[in-house]
C-alpha cells in the first residue's frame, strides 16, 4: 500500500486507429482495499499532466489539468461490462457528476491481463479540473469516521450535525439545508447507487 510500494513505469496506449502510440512515463501503484487481494489486481498511474494541445475528447490520458501531475485507475474487469462502468456511464449522461471510464485491453511486462477500465481517480485534481479552480474538502467514507483526503472536515462535521438535529418537515429548516448540499443531486446520486445495488456502498466507495 501506499507511496512505498509505488513503482516506475511506462505505459503505451495504442487506440483501435492507425494513430501513433501515446507513451507516457509516471508510476505505478496497486489500487483497492479487499480488491488487492485478487490475482488480477487495479491499477493506480500517476504521470505528469499533459499541454492543452495534446488533447484528445475521448482519451483521458490526454486532458490537461491546473495540476502538475494526474492519476488514473486502471480497473480490473471481467469479460464482461461491469455495474460500475455501466451506472456510472447512465449517471453521467443524466447529467451527474461521475468519473469517466475508457475500456482497454491491457498487456503488463507483454502478458495479457484482460479487460480493464481507465477511468478519473476522484481527488483535489479530478475537483480543481472538473469543477474549477480552488481549495477543497474531500472525504472518503470508511467505516467509522471518514479519512480527509484534502482540506479539513470542519464543514462536513457542521452540515451532518445540521441534518442530525434539526426538523426537515420544518420548510425554512429544509431551504437552510438547501444551501448546505445540492439536493437534487443528493437525492439522484442515492437513487442511482440504490436501483443499481451497490452492495459495497456507502461504508465504501463514497466521497463527500
Amino acid at each position: 500500500r501506499g507511496s512505498e510500494w509505488e513503482r516506475d513505469a511506462h505505459v503505451e496506449y495504442l487506440a483501435r486507429s492507425s494513430d501513433a502510440a501515446l507513451r507516457i512515463d509516471g508510476s505505478v501503484r496497486i489500487h483497492g482495499y479487499y480488491s488487492r487481494s485478487r490475482n488480477k489486481k487495479s491499477f493506480r498511474f500517476y504521470f505528469p499532466s499533459m499541454a492543452a494541445s495534446e488533447h484528445q475528447p475521448h482519451n483521458p490520458f490526454t486532458w490537461s489539468s491546473p495540476a502538475p501531475e494526474r492519476v488514473v485507475v486502471f480497473g480490473a474487469r471481467e469479460l464482461t461490462v461491469s455495474r460500475d462502468e455501466l451506472f456510472q456511464n447512465l449517471y453521467a449522461d443524466a447529467g451527474g457528476f461521475a468519473p469517466a471510464n475508457m475500456p482497454v485491453f491491457l498487456y503488463l511486462n507483454a502478458e495479457p491481463w484482460g479487460i480493464y477500465f481507465v477511468r478519473e481517480r476522484i481527488d483535489e485534481e479530478f475537483l480543481q479540473r472538473r469543477a474549477g479552480p480552488g481549495q477543497y474538502d474531500l472525504l472518503d467514507a470508511q467505516p467509522g469516521e471518514p479519512r480527509v483526503l484534502a482540506g479539513d472536515r470542519v464543514h462536513w462535521d457542521h452540515t451532518l450535525q445540521f441534518f442530525t438535529t434539526r426538523d426537515l418537515a420544518d420548510s425554512e429548516t429544509f431551504a437552510k439545508a438547501a444551501q448546505l448540499i445540492d439536493i437534487d443531486n443528493f437525492t439522484a446520486y442515492w437513487l442511482y447507487n440504490i436501483y443499481a445495488a451497490n452492495f459495497d456502498w456507502p461504508h465504501h466507495n463514497m466521497n463527500m
